[in-house]
């Protein structure tokens, strides 16, 4: 707990890297037109003599009026103290040594998406139409849709990470990796708009909302999540979708599973912040050889209960699929693996038996 000196020092902190951050992104948005990001740039949007925010022609009282590190003449400006702290954050992440070793660990095992088992992996989205077909995203000139798209994300990425500093496509890929974050047509995102500003900054409840795209109610039927798994390949009868993203609002009566067991939701977990709205401290989900087991966690209300009432993180296991035959090594990816190199191993032996390879003295 905080002392109401250290908390007003922590909201004024807050408050000042949010306005570098609206700042630093106007810079993006006009760099990078293609994005469709201009109506995010709201800074413009204050009118400061009157204290009031001002879109699409309505007016909306602001909870805070106070913006000192604003010019209304050029709102996007950096002051020389923000400049300086921007550069010795910059510093900071593109020195650290333990950031390095985590970003490589990423680079290293990570991907947009993984298939392993028949089952297809992915964060948020794969943005859809409204009729269910898959959604064309241009990306400098050229379309880019379902899995093409999740692997053009993912070589943006890797261009971004790895590519020699001042290339123009660094540059852009850079610029991408924002866009990933909170563009309306991200894979990663796939909302209308990311409402930081509007939750800080305004009392109106329904300017807050952000709309999600099409994926995120069509998910829910059946043959939108094979017309996915087929997209990616990940076929058979005991193919699934593990789906995160957005929190499972569990305390509403929404579950985990949708689209008659096709595709799981799990996201939300321990973020304290999201639980009370999901009523539940997340999901974990198990698979082994029998089938699928989802164990839902209570939150963790506080080391002193746990210590004096015997509280800990209470679990609730649910069986989501349950295989009569069990799943040996030889029908994973694995196995299969396995199989080829046992194969290529009888190759060399009959090779080596009929002198086409000799053996190494």
């Amino acid at each position: 707990n905080y002392n109401e000196k250290t908390l007003r020092l922590i909201t004024q902190m807050h408050k000042a890297i949010t306005i570098i951050q609206f700042k630093l992104e106007a810079e993006i948005i006009d760099r990078r037109p293609e994005f469709g990001m201009s109506n995010r740039k709201l800074l413009e949007k204050i009118d400061f003599e009157r204290g009031v925010f001002v879109y699409e022609g309505k007016e909306y009282a602001l909870r805070d009026t106070n913006f000192p590190t604003v010019d209304p003449a050029d709102p996007y400006r950096l002051t020389d103290e923000e400049r300086e702290l921007v550069e010795k954050i910059h510093y900071s992440f593109m020195n650290s040594e333990k950031l390095k070793k985590h970003m490589r660990c990423l680079f290293t095992y990570g991907g947009m998406y993984l298939v392993s088992n028949s089952n297809l992996l992915y964060h948020a989205s794969v943005p859809l139409n409204e009729d269910g077909s898959f959604k064309h995203v241009k990306i400098r000139g050229k379309e880019y849709w379902g899995r093409k798209l999740l692997d053009k994300a993912d070589q943006l990425i890797r261009t971004a990470y790895f590519d020699e500093e001042g290339e123009d496509d660094k540059e852009f890929a850079m610029d991408y990796i924002w866009y990933m974050w909170c563009g309306p047509e991200a894979p990663l995102f796939d909302k209308d708009k990311m409402a930081t500003f509007e939750r800080y900054f305004l009392e109106d409840k329904e300017i807050q909302k952000e709309k999600k795209g099409y994926y995120y109610t069509l998910r829910n039927r059946e043959d939108i999540c094979d017309q996915i798994l087929d997209e990616f390949g990940a076929l058979g009868p005991h193919s699934h979708i593990i789906n995160g993203h957005v929190p499972v609002k569990t305390i509403q009566g929404e579950q985990p599973m949708k689209a008659n067991g096709k595709l799981f939701v799990i996201d939300g977990g321990f973020s304290k912040a999201y639980q009370p709205e999901t009523g539940i401290a997340g999901y974990t989900l198990v698979y082994h050889s029998h089938g699928m087991q989802l164990v839902q966690h209570e939150p963790f209300q506080s080391r002193q209960k746990a210590i004096e009432e015997g509280l800990d993180i209470k679990s609730t296991n649910f069986v989501l699929e349950f295989n009569s035959q069990r799943m040996m090594v030889k029908d994973t990816d694995k196995g299969k693996e396995l199989v080829t190199q046992i194969q290529d191993l009888k190759k060399l032996l009959v090779a080596y038996r009929i002198g086409l390879i000799k053996e190494k003295v």
